[in-house]
């Protein structure tokens, strides 16, 4: 398929190529009309994809790769980052075999280098941005920098990641770590068990019965989780920079760093088993995620009139309920889950979205 854009790309642009492009001009144009057509959602950046179409004639200053990729550029203003970063750490919420393999991490989950793996990570940060970037990520203490000879290394190469952004808010990007170099060298944990909406037509309701439902997001939630010291030079991202140009953080001035994420990313082949994990243990601490209450995807759904589910950085809970005149004074489980996993987040530092809490 690659290779067939590309020798599409290269060859004379002729009157067959014109017709089939106005085609789908017109298909994706009658979508977009539709009421429930968009220009402004879904990966195929519909609106984008019209500006290119109505060039009637094929550009070659498009770049294959840029033309392909939905990777958009770093704009420093536009990140979406916590105020503070890595206020979680998961050494101290993580029991039993997890904490060990938290642990153990370093030693225990990367793979033995293979020279096919080389392939460079995405890094789309404009050499003017790269500064200002490095500064704000170091303000909201979610990397460090590290001496060249500290990066880890598959023989004289470096391996390391790169930034891009993904579309999040209309005021804001999500912040991505191209970890696929790294990725490619280490194992997966394998812990994650997430639960699944289509459980939810398993719940069979009386005629007098209902059902409530209580969520909450946790916001910037990778950010939030403090990793190893021990596998920061694993972190590591982008471009070197001399010490000089970074002042104020007792660099050496000419002596060449790279900066590495103390905080678990977006983009890292562990990152969802690490979140998913920290975040359970957190609210198992509280009495939250009883084992006969908690939806799991695979798993028997739960005999019980509260359920809970947590997926990630949501929390959701659900409660049947009787009419309401005949509804048990006092709060019910789903409001008791609540209350206790609300108070956690406060004590810890964990910010909630307020937009998205229900």
């Amino acid at each position: 398929m690659q290779q067939s854009v590309i020798d599409a790309s290269t060859r004379e642009w002729t009157i067959q190529h014109e017709t089939y492009a106005r085609t789908v001009f017109a298909t994706v144009l009658k979508y977009c009309a539709h009421p429930r057509g968009t220009m402004d959602r879904g990966p195929a950046k519909l609106n984008e994809l019209i500006s290119r179409i109505k060039i009637s004639q094929y550009d070659s200053s498009i770049k294959l790769d840029d033309a392909l990729c939905g990777a958009m550029e770093v704009d420093p203003a536009r990140i979406s980052l916590p105020e503070k970063a890595g206020v979680v750490d998961p050494k101290n919420h993580l029991t039993g075999q997890r904490l060990q393999d938290f642990l153990n991490m370093p030693t225990h989950t990367p793979l033995e280098f293979s020279k096919n793996r080389s392939d460079p990570a995405c890094h789309k940060v404009s050499p003017k941005n790269w500064p200002v970037l490095l500064k704000k990520l170091y303000d909201a203490d979610m990397i460090t920098f590290l001496p060249k000879s500290q990066v880890l290394k598959d023989g004289n190469q470096l391996v390391k990641g790169g930034l891009f952004c993904v579309p999040h808010k209309p005021e804001s990007d999500r912040l991505i770590n191209d970890r696929r170099p790294l990725n490619a060298r280490e194992q997966r944990l394998g812990w994650c068990q997430l639960p699944a909406g289509p459980m939810l037509t398993q719940l069979i309701l009386r005629r007098c019965e209902s059902v409530r439902a209580s969520g909450d997001d946790l916001s910037n939630y990778f950010y939030l989780i403090k990793h190893l010291d021990q596998w920061q030079p694993r972190n590591c991202f982008g471009d070197a920079i001399r010490g000089r140009q970074m002042p104020g953080l007792d660099l050496k001035p000419n002596e060449l760093y790279y900066p590495a994420f103390k905080v678990v990313c977006m983009g890292d082949t562990n990152g969802v088993d690490l979140a998913q994990a920290t975040h359970e243990a957190i609210l198992r601490e509280v009495g939250c995620l009883r084992l006969d209450q908690t939806l799991v995807y695979g798993k028997m759904f739960p005999c019980s009139n509260t359920l809970e589910g947590l997926y990630i950085d949501d929390h959701l809970a659900f409660q049947v309920l009787d009419h309401k005149k005949k509804r048990c004074r006092g709060k019910q489980g789903d409001e008791l889950i609540m209350d206790s996993s609300r108070k956690q987040y406060d004590k810890l530092n964990l910010p909630r979205s307020a937009k998205k809490g229900f």
